[in-house]
């Protein structure tokens, strides 16, 4: 790495993360005055709110710009989705043991006044309020966990490309063309127009979001000299062409991209929001530059920069979330290599360069994944291996020749398999296309197999959580009987607990701006959260699967049975 990028990283590293309260107050703020209107519009009058009036800045050295918060690494307070659990845990959370956030006594204060008048509206009091109180007993008593209760649902990728390749302007036009066909007498098109209108606003406050970037850095520009001032200038340039525009350059695509990414990020704090296929999309902007004579160094500079920005992205999460989440991570898939449509290989320049940015600068962020197929490149091969023997984890490697039939089982085309993504730890992923929902929670195995034993009583709490399936067995099949039936009790009452969190979201904060970026949502009108998606499923977790194998057979081995 260069000396602009090792200062970045330096800094990074660093820094300590700290709890914002700024998106808390805008957020209070816009819901009393927008609270007449419906959810869409509501919520997207407050995204352009956040946009206008959060706190930007462009730190010494950088080339990408945009962030999340008023510091770097800095988690915004999303009292929109819950805030019980914030307003315990605020006297701890520069004191934890994992995943330690600094507060300010002022930002304390702050959050000690505002989110009280949040306790009974969020999405997590919605849901809450229509989960069965057997679920609730069972959640309790960890027989199964609604990960998405607390926080927005992420775990998605959308079409970066759409907006690198078009620009909004394009998009905008799209949904004009879309308002105008509704027809004000049909009573299926009035819900239609609320989704355009909030497309629209959430589209035009992205537009003002990375205008304010391009007159701060003017500003800066102002004050500099030399080399720095001609980087401001550019930045400036860039980012009044982006993400308005078709992006043309390297620098223009990693910051068109970038500006999706972080507002994504901004409006929900559901985590997994993935790059996807960053190679593929990217490529053509890069293979520009190397028409013009751009040095491939200079790439190289500009992917650390944004390296850097991924590594900013923070989320403040329960404590027990950050024991099981320990390292602060985001889970930001960003997969390489692979095949095209008609399964030729890919790897291109940008999938080395990652690569080897990823080794070189050893940060937690993105989380760099490739694709292997029989066909993949040597150099790809090679450069994953660096990237492994930098001993950070990373990358994770997925299968083409398994990952693929597994889609076109579940009905995509062959065209989409062969295109598909990973999103946060390992599922695959069509971008731009799906909503997989893959976040409605763990079902622990090894809890049924113990209530099961003690005939639906949960033996630390002492309550009847589960089925009365008996105490004594005549042999292993009535007992393995008896299991089949209280898992089938307690997937019922997941399944009961994940509808009313999609429920809660679907009614109280739909997604316009994730829509805008998702087939088929613009097309039908419909927000993603009420379907919208090209493809729509729930994926629940199983966990606990190798232990439970093991007490299986450790209580065959006792049975007098087979």
């Amino acid at each position: 790495m260069n000396e602009r990028i090792a200062r970045l990283r330096t800094k990074n590293l660093t820094q300590q993360p700290e709890i914002c309260s700024e998106r808390a107050q805008i957020v209070t703020r816009a819901y009393e005055k927008y609270k007449d209107l419906p959810p869409l519009l509501l919520r997207a009058k407050t995204f352009e709110a956040i946009m206008q009036e959060m706190t930007i800045w462009i730190a010494d050295d950088e080339l990408i710009v945009g962030n999340q918060a008023k510091m770097a690494k800095g988690a915004p307070v999303y009292p929109e989705f819950s805030v019980d659990w914030i307003i315990k845990e605020l006297d701890s959370f520069s004191t934890r043991t994992s995943s330690r956030f600094l507060l300010s006594e002022e930002n304390k204060t702050v959050l000690r006044e505002l989110l009280p008048k949040w306790q009974g509206r969020t999405t997590k009091d919605r849901a809450l309020s229509i989960i069965p109180e057997a679920a609730k007993e069972a959640m309790a008593s960890q027989a199964f966990l609604l990960s998405p209760l607390s926080s927005g649902l992420g775990h998605i990728s959308v079409s970066y490309q759409k907006l690198i390749d078009h620009g909004i302007d394009f998009l905008l036009d799209e949904i004009r063309e879309k308002l105008a066909h509704c027809q004000p007498t049909a009573a299926e098109d009035v819900e239609r127009k609320v989704f355009y209108e909030a497309c629209q606003i959430v589209l035009q406050a992205m537009l003002h979001f990375a205008e304010r970037f391009a007159a701060l850095a003017e500003t800066q520009a102002a004050r500099a000299e030399g080399q720095r001032k001609d980087e401001l200038l550019e930045i400036a340039r860039v980012c009044r062409k982006v993400p308005r525009e078709r992006a043309e350059t390297f620098h223009e695509a990693l910051q068109s991209f970038w500006f999706l990414h972080l507002c994504l990020q901004i409006d929900s704090n559901g985590h997994s929001m993935s790059p996807g296929r960053f190679d593929q999309y990217t490529w053509r902007c890069y293979e520009n530059d190397m028409q013009r004579g751009v040095s491939p160094e200079r790439e190289e500079e500009l992917l650390g920069c944004l390296w850097v920005k991924f590594a900013e992205i923070s989320k403040l999460r329960v404590y027990m979330g950050s024991l099981a989440f320990g390292g602060y991570p985001m889970f930001q898939n960003l997969i390489v290599g692979g095949m095209d449509t008609d399964g030729n290989d890919v790897t291109n320049d940008v999938s080395v360069l990652c690569c080897k940015v990823t080794a070189e600068l050893k940060l937690s962020q993105p989380s760099l994944s490739v694709r292997w197929h029989k066909h993949s490149a040597r150099r790809m091969k090679l450069a994953a291996a660096e990237v492994a023997r930098a001993g950070i984890g990373m990358p994770a490697y997925f299968n083409d020749e398994a990952i693929i039939p597994v889609l076109r089982n579940i009905g995509c085309s062959l065209a989409e398999a062969r295109d598909y993504c990973e999103v946060g730890c390992v599922e695959p992923h069509v971008a731009g296309r799906m909503e997989g929902m893959y976040s409605a929670g763990f079902t622990n195995l090894c809890k049924v197999l113990e209530t099961t034993i003690f005939n639906g009583v949960d033996p630390i709490r002492g309550k009847q959580i589960g089925l009365a399936v008996g105490e004594q067995f005549e042999d292993f099949t009535a007992f393995y009987d008896a299991y089949r039936t209280q898992q089938r009790y307690f997937m019922d009452l997941h399944a009961q607990s994940v509808n009313a969190v999609e429920f809660a979201h679907s009614t109280l904060c739909p997604t316009p701006l994730v829509s805008c970026f998702v087939d088929d949502c613009i097309e039908r009108g419909v927000d993603i959260r009420r379907g919208g998606a090209h493809y729509n499923y729930t994926s629940p977790n199983a966990v606990g699967l190798a232990n439970l194998g093991g007490a299986w057979a450790t209580i065959r081995s006792c049975s007098s049975s087979p």
